[in-house]
């Protein structure tokens, strides 16, 4: 096998050569991978992750922005019954999004807790009453019933709060509510032995009515009374059902 040689002049220019070309090469890619970071840069911009403002005021929401390269505008102020005043209530973009360095980030701030004054509701009816306290934006409470002879039934005799009374947003408001006149309440007499008819007028006369009669067989008149319910010396109202079993004559 033949071996060529290089004269030792060649030799020892070859080598430089072969350094500045490599030098070259690297320079070059270098210079490519910097203009492609730059292009891309300026087209896409830099990405970061958006913080969550949620339990920050303003000036540390615009600090944590800041840091990351991003800025802050103010969208609204709302009411709100948990955040307290001049925390972000909500963002927009939302936490966590990557979004471009630059870019706004829009916030919504708590004003807090609206305070109201109780509304008046009595003389009201029922359901009057419970579509403002929804429109106040309060939460019905407690809701108890009681006679009131000089009060229509359903209708508000009573509240609380009492009305003008600071009250907050989401606040519950509690109602008396009218039943009516109170009925009135009788004791019940005692019907045995007498005709039907006679205490049939008799309990008409108390606002009373006589409902259901069983007949049975009995040596008693025909049409007399045996026994009743409810029993003798029990209350009883207008609207409470009173029966009676009354007599007939033995089948022959």
């Amino acid at each position: 096998m033949l071996r060529f040689a290089l004269p030792m002049n060649m030799r020892r220019l070859t080598i430089p050569v072969v350094k500045v070309l490599f030098i070259a090469g690297t320079a070059g890619l270098v210079s490519l991978l910097t203009f492609y970071i730059s292009v891309r840069s300026l087209i896409f911009g830099n990405e970061v992750k958006v913080p969550d403002l949620h339990g920050h005021d303003v000036v540390a929401s615009r600090r944590v922005l800041t840091a990351s390269g991003l800025s802050l505008v103010i969208a609204g102020e709302e009411y709100d019954p948990v955040v307290p005043a001049g925390e972000v209530i909500r963002q927009t973009p939302p936490s966590g999004a990557s979004i471009k360095t630059k870019r706004k980030i829009k916030v919504v701030v708590s004003r807090g807790t609206e305070v109201l004054a109780a509304p008046d509701l009595a003389g009201e009816g029922e359901r009057k009453a419970l579509l403002e306290i929804d429109r106040l934006g309060l939460r019905l409470g407690a809701v108890a019933r009681v006679s009131a002879a000089d009060r229509a039934a359903d209708r508000v005799i009573g509240q609380t709060p009492l009305p003008d009374s600071p009250i907050f947003r989401g606040d519950r408001l509690s109602l008396l509510i009218s039943r009516g006149p109170r009925e009135p309440v009788y004791v019940m007499p005692d019907l045995a032995g007498q005709p039907l008819e006679r205490a049939r007028r008799a309990l008409g006369s108390r606002g009373l009515n006589l409902g259901t009669a069983r007949t049975e067989a009995s040596n008693a008149p025909d049409g007399t009374i045996l026994r009743q319910f409810p029993l003798p010396g029990y209350p009883v109202s207008r609207r409470d059902p009173i029966s009676v079993v009354v007599s007939r004559s033995p089948l022959v």
